[in-house]
Parts: structure tokens; sequence; C-alpha cells
């Protein structure tokens, strides 16, 4: 499993076969996409950059996006009021490695504990009683200050472990 940092240089590494769209979890990005449209028109924006989707193909790097979108895989801070957070450039992907509850070692329980985190970050379940599954479009809620504060400190915590 992996998380990405970048939009459109992960969308190219999902074209160009250097990651498998199965592998990803989530990609925290800098956009802030409300509709397949702006999808289309970020990964427009993104076909005249070399670092980016340039001599790709439109068509498929759409497609990619799009999947992404509609699973819920595109993490959006700002989207939700949320600090957009930075790596260095150079970061594309993280590697997530799911390890035994058993081991003693406690960087690798902190590490388990913020892979949770993302999945949690990442699901879009209906609520009790709630027969659909919301779309990407549809999930931007208000968030509490108590809840705006959890998550940034889960997003404070991935990134002490990343560094």
């Amino acid at each position: 499993m992996k998380i990405g940092f970048s939009f459109g240089r992960c969308v190219r590494d999902i074209v160009k076969g250097v990651v498998a769209i199965d592998d990803v979890l989530c990609i925290i990005a800098r956009t802030h996409m409300v509709n397949e449209q702006h999808v289309k028109d970020v990964v427009h924006g993104y076909m005249d950059y070399p670092s980016y989707l340039l001599g790709l193909d439109q068509a498929q790097c759409e497609q990619v996006g799009l999947e992404l979108f509609r699973t819920g895989r595109i993490l959006e801070p700002r989207a939700n009021g949320i600090q957009v957070m930075q790596v260095p450039r150079e970061y594309v992907w993280m590697d997530l490695f799911p390890t035994v509850a058993e081991v003693q070692n406690e960087g690798v329980k902190a590490a388990w504990e913020s892979y949770r985190v993302l999945i949690g970050l990442t699901e879009q379940l209906p609520e009790d009683g709630e027969d659909q599954v919301y779309r990407h479009s549809e999930k931007r809620v208000e968030l509490t200050a108590e809840q705006l504060k959890e998550q940034q400190d889960a997003l404070d915590l991935l990134i002490r472990h990343m560094v």
C-alpha cells in the first residue's frame, strides 16, 4: 500500500505503470476538486508540465484521476479547512507495511496506528440507518473544532513518522 503526496505526479506514475492503482491507499493532494469536471480540469492543467503529465495520454490520465476521485482516495486537506502539510518536493510516495499487533517496537506500533488513522480518513461509509454511500463530491462536511484538531493531530503523527 502507498500514500501519495502529489495528485499530478501520482497520476503520472500510475499511468506509466510505476505504481499500480490498486496499491494506492490515498493521495494527500494540495488540490480542491469538488466534482468530476474539476478532476478533468486539473488533469488538463498538468498536461503541459514535464514533471507531471507532459507526453502522456490525457484520456488515460483523466481515467486514473477519476477512478481515484470516485473511490474516495484523494484526501484534500484544504477541502476541510486543514492546513496543507509540506513534504519535500522529491517525496511522491510513502510505502505502508502492515505489521503484526504483538510487535514490541514502539515505532512500529506508532506507524501501525498512523496507518489505521489514514484508513479511517479515506473511508466513507454510510451513517447508521442510511442506505447509500456518498459520492466524493458529497463528502464535504463542516467539522467541529475538536474534529479538526483530531485530524490535524493524526496528520502531524503521520508526518513525524515519515521524517
